[in-house]
């Protein structure tokens, strides 16, 4: 029974408890689906608790608590919404992605003087995609206009009526919203962050590593900052600089050592240590194949050059 539960999405009415009624009413028509995960794979993967299409009455209204332990995601169809967010009133119209971090007390309904509110939704959980709603939430950013709902629809969809099961369901939900997340951080992208006229993105991105370029960076912490995932931030640098990520800290890790090398008369082994390198030999591995000669050639033949 559980199996041929989750084969299909559920049809019907969506009925719900009102709290100015104080009674379960009819509202609206209602697709929805809830996803069993693995218990061993629900920590390694983001995954769908549940997900669903509403096309919903005047009379729909939906109030979360602080201890919602899911992320939200919708798109608005058609018709029209109102999200209530620490005190605050956002319109959402037809045309726009939301975004709700988990954790985080909301309240939403069909707009008044609207006859209903048609969207789909999804409840989604993991690290990945808390860190990028967490990010949008810090930067008071919910709601993101689409140029096309097409393919948003279309994912929502592919969840909806997948027959996989088990380890194979988990593994291509997991797959489906990392694509979601691409369109989403897509959107916020050619929207906020990289304005034709101010490549601010790639701005931040430097100062960032030219901060901690003596740390540990990865990929996944540089992503967390930017509010992206990590195939996206590496992607889009790429597009602005024609330069890779690592390429960029390795030239400016090698930038900080000439002059290091140039100026103090620490050893090779703590330059390297200072500019981010855990052996001396790694560094020195990269130095020449920057520089084409060794740290310490360098240090006796020339100054710094850059």
């Amino acid at each position: 029974m559980e199996e041929e539960r989750q084969q299909q999405p559920k049809n019907g009415r969506l009925m719900l408890w009102h709290p100015d009624l104080d009674e379960i009413i009819d509202m609206g028509e209602t697709r929805e689906r809830r996803i069993s995960i693995p218990e061993n794979l629900i920590p390694l993967i983001d995954s769908v608790d549940s997900l669903g299409w509403h096309d919903c009455s005047r009379a729909y209204y939906i109030n979360h608590g602080e201890r919602n332990d899911t992320n939200l995601v919708f798109i608005t169809l058609a018709g029209g919404g109102i999200l209530e967010l620490n005190g605050v009133i956002y319109p959402i119209v037809p045309g726009t992605i939301t975004v709700i971090p988990n954790n985080v007390k909301t309240v939403y309904y069909t707009a008044p003087g609207e006859n209903h509110w048609e969207f789909y939704w999804m409840h989604v959980r993991g690290v990945n995609v808390s860190n990028i709603f967490r990010r949008l939430y810090q930067s008071r950013n919910y709601r993101y206009p689409v140029r096309d709902t097409t393919g948003y629809t279309r994912i929502f969809e592919e969840i909806l009526n997948t027959r996989s099961e088990g380890s194979a369901l988990a593994l291509e939900v997991s797959q489906k919203i990392s694509v979601l997340l691409h369109k989403i951080i897509e959107e916020i992208i050619s929207q906020r962050i990289l304005p034709k006229d101010d490549n601010d993105f790639v701005k931040k991105i430097r100062q960032y590593i030219e901060k901690h370029y003596m740390t540990n960076i990865t990929i996944e912490e540089l992503a967390s900052h930017m509010f992206m995932t990590p195939e996206n931030i590496i992607r889009t640098f790429k597009k602005y600089t024609d330069c890779t990520l690592h390429a960029y800290l390795k030239k400016h890790r090698i930038t900080v050592a000439c002059q290091l090398l140039h100026t103090t008369d620490l050893s090779v082994r703590e330059v390297a240590r200072r500019v981010g390198y855990r052996s001396a030999s790694s560094f020195a591995a990269e130095f020449r194949s920057l520089k084409g000669i060794s740290p310490t050639q360098f240090r006796k033949q020339s100054p710094c050059r850059e």
